[in-house]
């Protein structure tokens, strides 16, 4: 997969050529901010209160710095071989065959990330809806999604730069509304009980924080005149900014026990406000505007699958096969199960290990690797691994 950089750059694969598209260093970070907080304070609130009570705020604070430096691995990987996606990369750092699998796990990941979003999504739209069936809220928002998908990347984005912003401000407007219902004094004591939990509480929005690491398959869609690309790490910052209010606001307004029984404290939050005929039902709008948000993070992840499965199999355009892997997506979304006593024990457990470990850990590896294959003469490494890892349609 060629580097989007100058005029008609192309996608070559066999007979067929696709016309490259791009987005922007900004787009790009825009994507993982709506695609974290979309989902994060819906889900990722009463999880990391369950780990940390009161004191989730400071465990937001350390993973937020903690990613912040994480997240640069990513960073390197992409800008130390241009115009490639991170399953291309994994096979340029560790050859055709450890690569494939390096990259049919991150094609898994993003395939299993959405999946879990879809299903999430339609037991959250049933709490408004409980007679429509649940094959028909998942197959309606994976058409969607798929359309969306097939759209490609900077369709998704542009469609972003509406969606975000609006999500901003209704996020800024509960806070203020909310501001009068808030009993701060909920937040104390602090570290009445250690650092263990908040280190379990840190641990659980780092496994969120890892989906971040979608953005190395933009690297064949980021525009050379975006370099340096450590300049995304102000997504991090901003996600991070954001989870202050829903994660205090959530403990100060309903305390800290009923927080942890809840299984959507945000949205709980959402339908306290009321402030004359003109503000209320707020919560309707907090719908909507998830909605989008969900959708814009489902066609992120799974165009993110399909790119990467189009890069394994040497194929020039990635949208035939984003119809079969939303297929497949639909499928693991029934077969996730809902929000049970399994569910809830894989997204507070199991999913911070499966999500660091792919998403933070094997980045890492891969830039040790990368590091240590590089040109003893040369202070980058493009050079050396670039020459034996083919580019999509390049093998």
């Amino acid at each position: 997969m060629h580097h989007a950089g100058t005029g008609n750059d192309h996608l070559h694969g066999g007979d067929h050529v696709l016309p490259t598209e791009r987005i922007s260093l900004r787009q790009a970070a825009m994507l993982l901010v709506t695609a974290l907080t979309s989902t994060g304070h819906l889900l990722f609130v009463r999880i990391v209160a369950h780990y940390a009570g009161p004191d989730d705020w400071i465990s937001l604070i350390a993973a937020t710095l903690a990613y912040a430096a994480l997240f640069l691995a990513v960073i390197r990987l992409v800008s130390i071989l241009p115009g490639r996606n991170l399953v291309e990369i994994s096979v340029a750092v560790t050859g055709p065959v450890v690569g494939r699998v390096l990259g049919l796990v991150f094609i898994w990941y993003f395939l299993h990330v959405g999946a879990m979003l879809v299903r999430h999504f339609g037991d959250f739209i049933r709490l408004s809806m409980p007679t429509t069936p649940l094959s028909v809220v998942i197959g309606v928002t994976l058409g969607l999604v798929t359309y969306a998908a097939k759209k490609g990347i900077e369709t998704v984005a542009r469609a972003n730069d509406i969606v975000l912003p609006l999500l901003l401000c209704l996020g800024l407007m509960a806070s203020v509304l909310l501001h009068k219902d808030k009993r701060y004094v909920e937040l104390l004591p602090v570290l009445e009980l250690g650092w263990a939990p908040v280190f379990r509480g840190g641990m659980a929005l780092l496994g969120l924080f890892a989906e971040a690491a979608v953005f190395g398959m933009f690297g064949s869609f980021l525009s050379s005149a975006d370099r340096p690309y450590h300049r995304v790490l102000w997504a991090v910052v901003v996600i991070g900014v954001l989870f202050i209010g829903p994660i205090t606001g959530s403990t100060a307004v309903f305390g800290i026990n009923s927080v942890q029984n809840m299984v959507y404290p945000t949205f709980e939050e959402l339908k306290r406000i009321e402030v004359a005929d003109f503000v209320a039902n707020m919560d309707v709008v907090g719908v909507f505007l998830w909605t989008l948000g969900s959708f814009v993070k489902a066609s992120v992840f799974l165009w993110a699958a399909a790119t990467g499965l189009a890069s394994l199999a040497n194929l020039g355009d990635y949208r035939p096969v984003i119809t079969p892997l939303s297929l497949i997506m639909g499928g693991l979304a029934i077969l996730i199960g809902g929000n049970g006593p399994e569910v809830q024990r894989f997204l507070n457990v199991t999913y911070p290990i499966y999500g660091i470990a792919v998403g933070i850990l094997l980045p890492w590896l891969l830039l040790a690797l990368a590091w240590i294959r590089r040109p003893r003469h040369a202070s980058g490494v493009s050079g050396n691994l670039g020459a034996g890892a083919p580019h999509q349609g390049e093998q």
